[in-house]
């Protein structure tokens, strides 16, 4: 069964091989192996509550297949996007540049330096194995960070945040590498995109923001190929923007200070609300497997899950909403999700529509 639990350190090398086949950068998610190691250290610790991480705590979830002991995706959740260092970001904003006596009156674009987003709780790291991307499976990993904070509102800040990545060419000229960079950072860093890349995922992006100038970027004085990309997502990332609008997330004035691309913000309340989660008692079905004739899926699919902070699960679980306080489910199911019978079982219902999206 494929299940979302959080990482362990087994996990590593099977993340490894999932940063190394995406196609679009994964800058929360460090290649380095020693620093890898260390963040999945540090989840380790978040989820088992030691106290010493209080507002730093940063979590990674893996999407497991227990059958093949394969990892097929990850999803990060970080308490406060600045907790360490302040979470940087280019504002988007406009100024007038007029003057009366000449009739001018010409609204010009800027990018600000700004780490306005820093007392926020940040959502990364996402990667999914290609062949679960049109899947349901998109919908448990993403939403299961949700799901957890449903459990824990208070450790949270009142907003989420998301960075999507930005856009990527390989035309020759710029070979995998930010067209925003190429134009903007690498004045400034005399390094190639990919080795920038590294340095944000292990030292974070401080480094860039002390580097670069802290006076307003006029847009009208950038190269054409650096502004065609500020607010937009890496094409492999489209999909995933795309999801997280349809949970709520909206478009900020902020983009990324590393590739411009999109960052998403919403209140988490209305987050955690939008999960319309249902808690009932669990009673344990012996029947009905989960396919009946034919093989189509018996009942509707939910994602349903433990109420356990230190050891959190969810899995896609097909079932028949019962009446009243009681739930019933396989065996299987509730073996998968550690419940045993008159444990409290969580499930929120897949909402026709959210569960698939074609690549674009």
């Amino acid at each position: 069964m494929i299940v979302v639990r959080p990482v362990q350190a087994g996990d590593q090398p099977g993340i490894e091989k999932l940063i190394f086949e995406s196609e679009a950068p994964i800058s929360s998610l460090p290649t380095d192996r020693d620093w890898l190691g260390r963040r999945i250290e540090q989840s380790v610790q978040s989820f088992r509550h030691n106290g010493e991480l209080e507002g730093t705590e940063r979590f990674i979830f893996v999407l497991y297949d227990e059958d093949h002991h394969e990892v097929l995706g990850t999803a990060g959740l970080s308490t406060v996007a600045g907790a360490e260092v302040p979470f940087y970001n280019y504002r988007l904003d406009e100024i007038i540049h007029a003057s009366k006596a000449h009739g001018v009156y010409n609204p010009v674009q800027i990018l600000s330096l700004a780490h306005d987003l820093s007392n926020a709780t940040l959502l990364s790291s996402f990667t999914l194995a290609t062949r679960m991307r049109l899947s349901e499976y998109r919908d448990l990993l993403s939403r299961a960070r949700l799901l957890y904070m449903y459990h824990c509102r208070h450790r949270f800040q009142r907003r989420c945040i998301v960075e999507i990545q930005g856009v990527a060419v390989n035309d020759g000229r710029y070979p995998g590498t930010s067209p925003f960079w190429e134009n903007v950072g690498r004045h400034f860093f005399d390094i190639d995109f990919m080795e920038a890349d590294q340095h944000v995922a292990t030292l974070g992006k401080t480094f860039i923001a002390e580097l670069m100038p802290a006076t307003p970027l006029y847009l009208p004085l950038l190269h054409e190929e650096a502004r065609a990309v500020i607010g937009l997502p890496h094409e492999q990332a489209a999909a995933n923007m795309r999801f997280l609008q349809s949970q709520g997330f909206e478009l900020s004035q902020y983009v990324d200070i590393f590739d411009a691309g999109p960052v998403l913000e919403a209140p988490t309340e209305r987050l955690v609300k939008g999960q319309q989660v249902v808690s009932k008692q669990v009673r344990l079905s012996a029947g009905a497997s989960r396919s009946g004739s034919g093989g189509a899926a018996m009942g509707a699919a939910f994602i349903a899950m433990n109420g356990d902070l230190t050891n959190f699960r969810a899995a896609l679980v097909h079932m028949t909403e019962g009446l009243g306080d009681v739930q019933r489910i396989r065996k299987q199911d509730a073996d998968a999700l550690g419940l045993a019978e008159n444990d409290t079982i969580f499930y929120s219902r897949i909402k026709p529509g959210q569960a698939a999206y074609e690549l674009s």
